[in-house]
């Protein structure tokens, strides 16, 4: 498994792009890309999961800071999302390796 920054611009189709912050490849395997979002983030989180909703990205996770999930309006389009329930993961000031792997692995992607 290897961990790079993110360097690629992912379609997500409508004229929406994403910009991830890491890359996980294996070899054989498609990469999984990985896009944060902190509190700064805020708005950016829930066009981006509506527009998952209507177009899943396999080769993406969306990983959000736990003070962001903090905030009840988040909180609750976070927990409806069943994009975020398969690809999500909860992050403190940085995602644990653990916690990408745990994804990864339900995925099939590792």
């Amino acid at each position: 498994m290897v961990l790079k920054t993110g360097s690629t611009i992912i379609s997500l189709r409508k004229q929406s792009y994403c910009f991830p912050d890491l890359c996980f490849s294996h070899s054989g395997k498609e990469p999984v890309y990985v896009e944060l979002f902190h509190k700064w983030h805020k708005g950016q989180l829930e066009h981006r999961l509506q527009t998952l909703e209507k177009n899943p990205a396999r080769n993406l996770l969306v990983g959000v800071a736990r003070n962001l999930f903090k905030i009840p309006a988040v909180k609750k389009y976070v927990n409806n999302s069943s994009w975020f329930g398969d690809n999500g993961v909860l992050f403190s000031d940085f995602p644990s390796v653990k916690s990408v792997l745990t994804t990864l692995s339900s995925r099939g992607s590792i």
